[in-house]
């Protein structure tokens, strides 16, 4: 009887591995279904905001569906801005590692890629051996040789049931998870750089603001303190306006610190030291106020939020993690095959083939119970990874709706800020008047001077609230920075 080469005699058991090959054990990832009844707030949302009659108090339209630019803190109008947010972008040490991080990602992929793919290696080698002749049977003499051999070895383990494509889903989200990380970065470098600058801005405006409120109680101590050394008045007068001048000179200190540590901190997201950065000319009058604010869908934010794209990946690497667990209590097959020549004499190589083709099978039969207990705890990881991808969405709503009740409130506290600052401002002048007219004394002048200069710091501060807030949306709608050109190697 005939029998068929042993290379041919094993390519049914191949033909049935690679059939086998086609299916994966594991659930099969599905993204996470959007909540149909999801919305950004819980009201529908205003037309337009309150408007005050002043830079910066403008009425913003809330533009249901709409896109931000990519880049979106062009909105606030401001040259200077737009530079430090594309210094920042270009040296920050963060970016830097985000982007690095990424590449190492993609590199893990390309190497987990080999494992479809049989490995080939070569060999060459040389020795020089004594044997025994009781090794042969006995009864001959040792003998001494060269052995000269080279061959080609090829080793493939089959993916019988999907596990190593099941580690390819796993890299190919580890990929897409740092990709939002990056994208996260930038995100929150221009936010922050935003935000820090306006802060920087506003300190500025209440720093001038304070000192002058200072500067005039110490003119009021002054006049008192000669009023009651001429006795024309009384001691708790000084005191009283003394401690006044006092509580107006401890509000300096935190807001000089205030302005120190936003200047630092923007020093350090632009990639310099703080010794080198000088903000001087930079006022919150320099900058716009957006009137159109895009407010996405809520199935647009679920898809441009870094974070709930990260905590997406993370479920997709948790689901195949699941495969992967499974695969490894099934059987597993590799083939080998070698070609190779051996000879006594380097010159004889060559002259006669050996080779040799095989199979292995190995079945997990008893593990203590390992290999069940990696599957529970993979399907348990999966559950929490759903659970934090749950809570992700929730917060991002919440961010959002935060940030678009600040908006509107914070509108209405600038109008009744500015009334109030206008009012004060308002009743200085008139005592003024009725100063020169004889009706009022320089403490009431000074009196008045003093409220004006408090009220016009509380609208300094809700002036800047406007413009942080609407950052922080943006921020919160997951901005729209430009994803990278080039497609990822696992994308592709």
């Amino acid at each position: 009887m005939n029998r068929a080469p042993v290379p041919f005699r094993l390519l049914p058991l191949a033909a049935l591995s690679l059939f086998a090959a086609g299916c994966a054990v594991g659930p099969d990832y599905v993204p996470p279904k959007a909540s149909a009844t999801a919305r950004l707030s819980s009201q529908p949302l205003a037309a337009e905001t309150t408007s005050t009659p002043v830079k910066g108090g403008e009425s913003q339209k809330l533009v249901e569906g709409g896109v931000l630019p990519a880049r979106w803190w062009t909105l606030f109008g401001n040259a200077t801005l737009d530079g430090w947010v594309d210094e920042a972008i270009a040296n920050s040490p963060s970016l830097d590692a985000a982007e690095a991080t990424l590449r190492q990602a993609e590199a893990n992929y390309r190497a987990a890629t080999g494992s479809l793919y049989p490995s080939v290696s070569v060999g060459a080698g040389a020795s020089r051996n004594k044997i025994s002749g009781a090794a042969a049977g006995g009864g001959f003499p040792g003998s001494i040789f060269n052995l000269y051999d080279a061959s080609v070895s090829v080793s493939y383990a089959l993916d019988l049931w999907g596990g190593v494509r099941r580690g390819l889903e796993g890299q190919v989200a580890i990929v897409e998870a740092q990709r939002w990380q990056s994208q996260a970065a930038y995100l929150t470098l221009a936010g922050n750089v935003v935000t820090s600058a306006i802060a920087l801005a506003s300190a500025d405006a209440q720093l001038k603001t304070a000192r002058d409120i200072v500067a005039a109680y110490d003119d009021t101590v002054r006049l008192v303190q000669k009023r009651f050394e001429l006795g024309a008045g009384s001691r708790a007068d000084v005191i009283g306006v003394t401690a006044r001048a006092v509580q107006a000179q401890a509000n300096v200190p935190p807001l000089e610190r205030a302005r120190v540590q936003a200047a630092n901190q923007l020093a350090v997201l632009l990639g310099r030291y703080p010794s080198e950065f000088d903000a001087a000319g930079f006022t919150l009058e320099s900058l716009t106020l957006p009137r159109e604010l895009p407010v996405s869908l809520p199935s647009t934010l679920l898809a441009q939020r870094p974070d709930i794209a990260v905590a997406e990946a993370n479920l997709r690497i948790a689901s195949a993690n699941v495969g992967i667990a499974q695969a490894n209590r099934l059987p597993s097959l590799v083939l080998t095959a070698q070609l190779g020549t051996q000879a006594g004499m380097p010159k004889d190589l060559f002259k006669e083939d050996i080779w040799s083709i095989g199979a292995n099978i190995t079945a997990p039969i008893f593990d203590g119970g390992r290999l069940n207990a990696q599957k529970k705890a993979a399907v348990a990881a999966y559950e929490a990874a759903d659970a934090s991808y749950r809570q992700t969405v929730l917060e991002a709503f919440r961010d959002v709706a935060d940030a678009l009740a600040a908006v509107d409130i914070d509108a209405r506290a600038l109008q009744a800020q500015h009334q109030a600052y206008a009012l004060a401002t308002e009743n200085f002048l008139l005592t003024e008047k009725r100063f020169k007219a004889g009706s009022a004394n320089t403490l009431e002048v000074r009196d008045a001077k003093l409220s004006a200069g408090l009220a016009q710091q509380l609208f300094v501060q809700a002036l800047a609230a406007r413009y942080a807030n609407t950052a922080a949306l943006f921020t919160a709608l997951g901005g729209a920075l430009p994803q990278a050109e080039a497609t990822t190697t696992a994308a592709r």
